[in-house]
């Protein structure tokens, strides 16, 4: 069956978030390039951007922008 790449955990996290949050560049590209929503907010609010510039990960914070 299909996965749902957009997909939340109980905490609202989608693995773009988690890839964002972590670091994992790969994984990031990745997703965005199979077409995952960037805008997606956690239950708190927050987006991938935000998840990935509050770490300093600033190669996804970089992909995330375009």
């Amino acid at each position: 069956g299909d996965v749902d790449l957009d997909g939340k955990n109980f905490g609202g996290w989608t693995p773009l978030m988690y890839a964002a949050y972590i670091g994992h560049d790969n994984i990031a590209n990745l997703l965005l390039e199979a077409g995952v929503s960037v805008n997606a907010t956690t239950s708190k609010g927050l987006t991938p951007l935000m998840l990935a510039a509050s770490c300093g990960n600033e190669s996804i914070a970089y992909f995330l922008l375009q």
